[in-house]
């Protein structure tokens, strides 16, 4: 599996290309509410938020949690300070939590806000990150974009002819991280995800392997590299790596077992 084959698996063109029409409706849904201050357009805006999705009656919600509270003016004004400010700590909204908070500034600018939820935290968690506010959250994603993930989104974006936004991207990743790690067919778990990340072919190939793969079989190894780099502009991947030494090992003790036979 290639480093651009790691991509291209979770890469159905639809999910990708969903994922922004969504993110420019809801955008939209979200500057009306500002616009027009009305009960109507905060409903809409929390029928639009994933984050409620736990509540059937969006209204209900508004009316009790929301305005009960504070008037759909004063609602307004505070998202719009949430928005000027990117700090979800230092805004309070009726009804909306942090992982809310977080929610609209992802809606508002996701290149520079991503957004924070529980499916996100649990792949964070297993790649080794301990999070506790959204600074931290912020600092842990910004550490994941590597310039290695960050060139997957730019052949990504050039096949798709789209730009997507930087903190969608890393969100979309992470999602289909987590639904693979339940068990969903998406074609990466947050252990593949690891992998990929620590991808530095050369150390890791011979921190992981020299003692269990002959050195004949790590000088082959080596010289695939080498030739592939040569002629591609690239190294191969350490899945793809690993799955060449695999099969030549398998080959070499097919052909021992066959000659001591």
């Amino acid at each position: 599996m290639s480093e651009l084959q790691f991509v291209e698996r979770i890469d159905a063109k639809s999910y990708w290309l969903k994922r922004l029409e969504e993110a420019e409706a809801r955008k939209r849904i979200l500057m009306r509410f500002l616009s027009e201050r009305s009960v109507d357009a905060l409903v809409e805006l929390v029928n639009a938020m994933w984050n409620f999705n736990v509540y059937k009656n969006k209204r209900w919600f508004v009316e009790n949690r929301v305005i009960s509270k504070l008037s759909v003016e004063q609602v307004a004004e505070r998202i719009n300070k949430l928005l000027e400010l990117g700090d979800p700590d230092a805004v309070e909204i009726p009804g909306f939590g942090l992982y809310a908070k977080t929610e609209l500034l992802f809606m508002y600018d996701p290149e520079r806000f991503p957004l924070m939820n529980r499916r996100v935290l649990e792949v964070l968690e297993g790649l080794g990150y301990e999070v506790r506010t959204y600074e931290e959250f912020k600092r842990a994603l910004d550490s994941i974009l590597s310039e290695k993930l960050l060139n997957e989104k730019k052949r990504l974006e050039e096949r798709l002819g789209v730009h997507i936004p930087k903190y969608d991207f890393v969100d979309g990743i992470l999602y289909l991280a987590n639904r693979g790690d339940e068990g969903a067919d998406t074609g990466i778990t947050t252990e593949r995800l690891r992998a990929f990340l620590a991808c530095e072919v050369p150390t890791l190939i011979e921190q992981s392997f020299v003692v269990e793969i002959p050195s004949s079989l790590m000088d082959k190894l080596r010289r695939v590299a080498a030739l592939e780099e040569a002629v591609f502009g690239r190294r191969p991947s350490i899945v793809e790596l690993i799955e060449h030494a695999l099969d030549l090992y398998r080959k070499e003790l097919i052909k021992k077992l066959s000659s001591e036979g």
